[in-house]
């Protein structure tokens, strides 16, 4: 279950504010319009990948109405294989992971608005209004064609549903495909949203002949530096009353751990003030948090005013109280900034107090001013927060990549990619080791965070957004989800498959300043799907008479950039054997190898411990390995590099010769290769 990190780590206390928008008239709603009826399978026909505004309005929409999801992305590149929406815009792959009760209650809360009929009795009516030909989440789909009924779902490249990734198992986000109506924003539920017009801003103040102008009604929406400071003691009036004339509000601060905070001013009976609050505090674990008026749910991954039975019985009501009241309702609010007026009902003092355990950790500021005061410069400002890595078309390429290790630094304000070049449909292995700081005694290994010297599966370094997964790597835009290695092992093992031919990008996602980061991840990157050899050279009928079918040796070369290779003149009858003896030495990727060896950071060896993929850059006939041997040194690494192997021909014909390697644009060099048929 996702965890927020305590306050005491990285804490922030403030959130961004609201502008009201004043003179908006409301768009009509989609109901009121015709309904659309089922959009038909349109396939991708033709490559525009940029995004298409319906795609857009709708990725938008989703994200701000679930809190805390993300995008994975519109647009794919020209280049990776098979038809799909992504090539037209007009597909939208929603962020979210099947692991987290917070994303499958999204998951369900969108279908259940997407499938519901409408108060008319429109079956499926946002599904239609919002052209949505169908959806892929979580090893199903729901599609137009079959009337959006639930039905299981298997990726083609998948034989079966263990050997998929969760990326093909759609387990790692939720694929929406529009119509092109939908995608050019045609249909109702886009129409209706386009009829709200854009709130114009506010007219400037106009001067006023009054020696004392009053306030904006509302809060600037950047806090701005005041001008003249307040006093250091709060003035009043002869009768303990607060004096606001000098300056219009005061403020002070209130210990979340219970502590009544009783003011060193009056406020008078019948006078109108504003009162204003603004923090957040830690009452229990690292996922347990509250604002003035709201705690964080774990459960139901949101904000909410009612925390349920246990949690009041442990820990109180979890609230600010002024005077024995809660003044500000039971509204949760994104900024965790709350403003009412205040309207006392005798003279005397405030007191004020949080409702919380006396272990909770943090506090809440707490201005009272004039009636319409601008009191957000006395408010705690929190720093921008970068949002999570997304996945992004990579048109930049590479060698193709056997395996490599990315060293990616904590404090690196960009993502790192690997050299080398995935292949579409290809898996990799990809194991992570090593723990970074990312300040504030917060570490991360990639997978999880550590707080206080324990680990959490997922954690969050900002009580803003409790429930995220900072301090997650991300691969390709997509959060690294490991099969093997728990929170305290030495590294972590996961798999990528690769959609698109590119390098893989690598983030670690640190939403806050990383400047006081520290450590690096080491992720090693090794391919495990089999080299495809070219095919064995194509058989022939025997005939004897032929000088090539009587030719006892054959030599000729090998160019290691040639994924064909050679194929020799000699012919072989099925079942004969013939003598392969191969010299020389060819460069891959800057990868020194021979016929039979490659070189390490440990030397010569026949095969490297980090290439996973079996045969890779050796010599073989007609798509099959050799037994190759060094003269006099058995199955070695030869020192000139001379090796001999014995072939049994599988069929009659020549025989073709090549380098078994996942790229061979990058190859130099070549080998020499002699044949002599054996009686």
């Amino acid at each position: 279950m996702p965890s927020s990190v305590p306050l005491t780590l990285r804490a922030l206390v403030a959130a961004l504010l609201a502008v009201a928008l004043l003179g908006v008239r409301p768009p009509a709603p989609a109901q009121a319009m015709p309904i659309e009826g089922y959009p038909s399978y349109q396939p991708q026909t033709r490559c525009s990948p940029e995004p298409k505004r319906g795609t857009l309005m709708l990725a938008e929409h989703l994200v701000q109405r679930y809190p805390g999801s993300s995008s994975s992305g519109i647009g794919r590149s020209c280049g990776t294989s098979g038809i799909s929406e992504h090539k037209e815009g007009r597909a939208f792959d929603w962020r979210l992971d099947a692991r987290s009760a917070r994303d499958r209650a999204y998951a369900a809360a969108f279908l259940g608005r997407l499938l519901a009929a409408d108060k008319r009795g429109n079956a499926h009516a946002l599904a239609r209004r919002m052209g949505v030909m169908y959806v892929i989440w979580n090893d199903h789909i729901w599609s137009s064609a079959s009337g959006y009924r639930k039905r299981d779902y298997r990726h083609s490249a998948c034989s079966t549903l263990r050997s998929c990734s969760p990326t093909l198992r759609h387990r790692d986000h939720m694929h929406i495909s529009l119509s092109r109506a939908a995608a050019r924003a045609e249909t109702s539920w886009y129409r209706s949203r386009l009829a709200q017009p854009v709130p114009k801003p506010a007219p400037a103040p106009t001067p006023s002949p009054s020696p004392s102008p009053k306030p904006p009604a509302e809060p600037t929406p950047a806090p701005q530096p005041t001008l003249t400071a307040p006093p250091k003691q709060v003035p009043v009036h002869d009768d303990g009353v607060i004096d606001l004339r000098p300056f219009p509000y005061r403020s002070f601060t209130v210990p979340a751990n219970g502590e009544v905070v009783e003011t060193r001013f009056k406020v008078r009976a019948g006078s109108t003030y504003s009162l204003t609050t603004a923090g957040l505090y830690g009452f229990g674990g690292p996922d347990e948090v509250a604002d003035a008026v709201c705690s964080w749910s774990p459960r139901q991954q949101a904000w909410t005013a009612t925390p349920g039975r246990a949690v009041r019985r442990e820990n109180g009501r979890l609230a600010l109280v002024v005077n024995g009241s809660r003044p500000f309702g039971d509204s949760c609010r994104g900024s965790h900034r709350y403003r009412t007026e205040l309207k006392p009902t005798r003279t005397g003092t405030l007191k004020v107090r949080v409702l919380a355990p006396a272990s909770s950790r943090g506090r809440l500021t707490v201005v009272v001013g004039r009636k319409a005061a601008n009191v957000s410069a006395a408010l705690p400002v929190y720093p921008p927060l970068t949002p999570a890595p997304t996945y992004s078309s990579n048109p930049r390429s590479g060698p193709g990549l056997l395996a490599e290790t990315v060293s990616l630094p904590a404090s690196a304000p960009d993502a790192r990619w690997t050299a080398g070049s995935l292949e579409p449909g290809a898996a990799y292995r990809v194991t992570v080791s090593g723990v970074v700081r990312l300040g504030g005694g917060v570490g991360s290994n990639g997978q999880c965070v550590s707080v206080g010297g324990r680990w959490y599966d997922a954690a969050s370094v900002d009580p803003r957004v409790p429930g995220q997964d900072h301090g997650q790597l991300y691969l390709g835009g997509r959060p690294f989800q490991p099969t093997s290695g728990g929170c305290t092992s030495s590294t972590r093992v996961g798999q990528v498959v690769a959609d698109e031919r590119g390098r893989l990008r690598l983030d670690l996602w640190d939403p806050l300043e990383r400047s006081n980061n520290v450590g690096e991840l080491a992720v090693l990157v090794q391919r495990t799907s089999p080299v495809v050899a070219p095919v064995p050279a194509a058989a022939e009928r025997p005939r004897p008479r032929r000088q090539a079918w009587k030719q006892r040796t054959d030599r000729f070369t090998v160019d290691s950039a040639r994924r064909l290779g050679t194929i020799s003149t000699m012919r072989v009858r099925k079942g004969q054997r013939v003598r392969v003896v191969a010299t020389g030495r060819f460069t891959s990727a800057g990868r020194a190898a021979d016929a039979s060896c490659v070189r390490t950071g440990a030397g010569w060896k026949v095969e490297d411990p980090a290439v996973l993929v079996p045969a890779a850059l050796s010599l073989v006939a007609d798509g099959r390995g050799l037994a190759w041997s060094a003269p006099g040194a058995g199955r070695t690494c030869s020192a000139d590099s001379v090796y001999r192997a014995t072939l049994t021909a599988t069929k009659s014909g020549p025989v073709r010769l090549s380098i078994l390697d996942v790229d061979h644009a990058d190859n130099e060099g070549s080998l020499q290769v002699s044949l002599r048929r054996l009686r």
